[in-house]
């Protein structure tokens, strides 16, 4: 009986790697599985390697080819991977990638590393590609070794191994990784073995596939990596579900209370009670006014819409600054008039909330009708002069003053016909005489003396005899008709000549206030 050999050799060594990083989530596949893909970078190919299969095995089998040349280095990308665990493997091949059939051998491999992929995880994976280990194998051909007791090719399974049928009708057995299902190996992991998936206890398939034996471990419970089962847990933190305690402890699997909440509030605000469901409300805000010890700011002690500020009410305010702004809530000056009324400075300047000299109401036609720091807005001829004397006492204002007979200091205002009030404030403590103010009128504007066609009557003493009050100043008023047909009108005061002079202050011409 002859028999006929032959035989294969080759040598093992580390060359060159695969490395790959997933890079998340695709669309659907069918049974509508998500699944993922991967950056593939292949490391400085060697001489000898024309082509590189990768294959990707979990619940569903992936391979990529990628084309290479000696030297070069190469990036591609894998789609369509199932995701959970997959185990990752690599070939590397002489001839190119068109010419590898399921025949081929190949020059370079890897060892399997088994990864799980999850949504929106990148694991990194390293395959090291080693020369491929080849074994003299010796084949005889015996004609009496009976016949096939099987077809060629064909597959079964005896436990968690494959058996081949091989061209003389034989069974040949090779084991599987994990198991075997249908004739071919297949899973992740070995069938009846256990792991922990987070805190939850998994359990290996017969189709060795990791699946959950039920819930995450409750509560006090931890899902043990060396068991894969819940075990009770005692020291780590845990929750008893009442949300006025804080700091509760595992104690042999039982979650035990902690330190009661205090509910707390801040300054100008008011704590409310805790609730078990709940925990603590939002605070409250303190009544308006009240001084709260947790202001720390001393400028700030009163409580308003629950913040701290310098002030609710003028009660809040002291001298030099009396009075309480209810929109800013910072004591001022003053925030209307009748704050400056003791002082020579009488008006607010409500933009400053400060008392300064008095300033003329929003409808006196005239400008600078208190003389302030000038005569600045009247025509003097030369024959009248700005004194500061103003008749509250302003030490900022003044008055103009004469010692001439003349129609100074005179204004031109636009007028329409009406009643007005008319009036200003003269000052005697120089001579007492007849001073007064009074208007011309005109039917053209800018007081043309071509159209002047009218007078009003005066205002002030004009020669009566009056007390002199001890101030120097008196002050008069009186209604004025502007006549139909009037479109300006000139103001005038007369202040009489004498040697000692006299002083006007505070003129107004207003048609809704009889008030300077």
């Amino acid at each position: 009986m002859a028999r006929s050999r032959f035989g294969l050799f080759a040598s093992c060594s580390v060359l060159f790697a695969v490395v790959l990083a997933s890079a998340g989530c695709g669309g659907s596949r069918e049974n509508d599985a998500m699944v993922g893909e991967i950056s593939i970078a292949l490391g400085v190919v060697p001489t000898g390697v024309a082509c590189v299969r990768i294959t990707a095995a979990g619940s569903i089998t992936v391979t990529k080819s990628v084309s290479t040349t000696a030297g070069s280095t190469v990036t591609t990308q894998m789609t369509g991977l199932p995701l959970g665990p997959v185990v990752f493997s690599a070939q590397a091949f002489s001839q190119a990638c068109s010419s590898v059939t399921s025949s081929s051998m190949p020059t370079w491999l890897s060892d399997s590393v088994t990864v799980t992929l999850a949504a929106g995880s990148k694991p990194a994976i390293n395959l090291v590609m080693k020369t491929a280990p080849i074994a003299n194998v010796t084949v005889d051909f015996n004609p009496d070794a009976g016949p096939a007791v099987c077809t060629p090719g064909t597959t079964t399974c005896v436990g968690t191994s494959v058996q081949t049928c091989n061209l003389s009708g034989a069974w040949v057995i090779s084991a599987c990784p994990f198991s075997c299902v249908a004739g071919a190996c297949t899973g992740i992991c070995a069938p009846g073995t256990t792991q922990c998936s987070g805190n939850t206890p998994q359990v290996c398939t017969t189709g060795g596939v990791w699946q959950n034996t039920g819930s995450a471990c409750p509560g006090c419970y931890t899902c043990s990596a060396a068991t894969g089962a819940c075990v009770a847990n005692t020291g780590g933190s845990c929750d008893d579900g009442n949300a006025c305690t804080s700091g509760e402890t595992c104690q042999a699997g039982v979650c035990a209370a902690g330190t009661t909440v205090t509910c707390a509030a801040g300054a100008c605000q008011i704590a409310g009670t805790c609730s078990p469901s709940g925990g603590c409300p939002t605070t409250t805000s303190a009544p308006n006014g009240y001084r709260d010890p947790k202001c720390t700011n001393s400028n700030y002690p009163v409580c308003v819409s629950g913040t701290c500020q310098q002030c609710y009410s003028n009660s809040d305010c002291k001298t030099p600054y009396p009075s309480c702004n209810t929109t800013t809530h910072l004591c001022v000056e003053c925030i209307s008039d009748a704050d400056c009324s003791a002082k020579t400075t009488k008006s607010c300047d409500t933009t400053k909330n400060q008392c300064v000299c008095r300033l003329p109401s929003a409808g006196n036609l005239l400008k600078n009708p208190g003389f302030d720091k000038d005569l600045s807005s009247w025509d003097t001829n030369g024959e009248v002069s700005w004194h500061a004397n103003d008749a509250d006492g302003c030490a900022n204002s003044g008055e103009a003053y004469s010692i001439y007979s003349a129609e100074e200091p005179a204004q031109c205002v636009a007028v329409s016909p009406g009643t007005y009030w008319f009036g200003a404030t003269f000052n005697y403590s120089y001579y007492y005489d007849g001073s007064y103010c009074f208007m011309y009128f005109y039917s053209s504007a800018g007081c043309n003396d071509l159209y002047r066609f009218n007078q009003s009557n005066g205002v002030g003493p004009q020669g009566a005899n009056l007390t002199i009050p001890a101030s120097g100043w008196q002050s008069y008023s009186t209604q004025v008709t502007v006549p139909a047909g009037t479109v300006s009108a000139r103001v005038v005061c007369n202040l009489d000549e004498n040697t000692a002079g006299n002083g006007v202050d505070q003129i107004y011409l207003n048609k809704s206030a009889n008030s300077f």
